[in-house]
């Protein structure tokens, strides 16, 4: 079977980007031979309605998708039996292709596919993929299949040498992971004001998204907005008054979040240094 539309798949693993890439193909209309999972029940195997195979007969795939953890991608290309002319692909973002040296032994084709998105359990799914951006890697073979299964999941992509795929990495983090628990503590704010946080997510979800846009167009010179763009010291000032009250665990990050945003707008001395001093925790 060559590796194009047709080639069957085989997704191992069940949790967010497993989802995501398995409802991705079933949406493109392409083969999906089933998921492979450690566990005995696989919700994600019957949410898509696709069988709940072992490893066997996943191996027996065009394509295996390897949505693991990083730390076991390798144990589990080492423990698969694949063959000549097969294709293996891992989703890490900071792994090079070293992890699946075991299947170029075998003869088999070798890649990665890592999305610049959050992605959840019980999310949007492959729909959160849509216009966003991976970096793709892998052999000649691998690349055009990859570009053609990110084409079908309306992925714009890019390739990242190998060794800056953690410093590519920690770009997608800082937004991605890290951010969301940023969002979860000023959610969380929400509940010294007599509310839910969850009426916190709510409201704060528009501007998080807002921020994204702004991000995107016209890009990240122009991105930073608030008080510090705006040289409002006394704002800031009014900020680390309710944190030391209020959420002192947080003043920290505020004061690194703010040094960050100096860093990415123009101000003139007198409004620079009055926000530095505004940062300084009342006695």
């Amino acid at each position: 079977m060559p590796l194009d539309r047709t080639a069957s798949i085989a997704i191992f693993g069940s949790g967010a980007l497993a989802r995501a890439y398995a409802g991705g193909a079933l949406a493109a209309g392409r083969p999906v031979l089933g998921i492979c999972s450690r566990r005995t029940h696989c919700p994600l195997a019957e949410q898509l309605e696709l069988p709940h195979i072992d490893a066997q007969t996943a191996c027996t795939a065009d394509v295996l998708l390897l949505c693991v953890p990083d730390d076991a991608i390798e144990e589990l290309c080492v423990a698969l039996s694949m063959h000549a002319n097969q294709l293996v692909v891992h989703g890490s973002g900071t792994l090079g292709l070293e992890p699946l040296t075991s299947a170029t032994a075998s003869g088999a084709h070798t890649g990665s596919l890592h999305p610049i998105m959050v992605l959840t359990r019980t999310g949007p799914g492959h729909c959160a993929l849509q216009g966003a951006t991976a970096a793709i890697d892998g052999d000649t073979a691998a690349i055009e299949w990859l570009q053609g299964f990110a084409d079908d999941l309306q992925l714009q992509t890019v390739r990242i040498d190998p060794d800056k795929r953690a410093l590519y990495h920690l770009s997608a983090a800082l937004v991605g992971g890290l951010l969301s628990g940023l969002l979860a503590d000023a959610a969380a704010l929400w509940s010294a004001l007599g509310l839910d946080p969850q009426t916190g997510a709510r409201a704060l979800g528009p501007m998080v998204r807002e921020a994204g846009d702004a991000l995107s167009h016209p890009g990240p010179k122009q991105v930073v907005m608030g008080p510090v763009a705006r040289g409002d010291a006394s704002t800031i000032r009014a900020h680390m008054i309710v944190l030391q009250q209020q959420a002192p665990q947080l003043m920290e990050l505020y004061q690194a979040l703010v040094h960050s945003c100096l860093r990415h707008v123009e101000l003139d001395t007198d409004d620079r240094l009055a926000i530095e001093q505004a940062l300084r925790p009342t006695p």
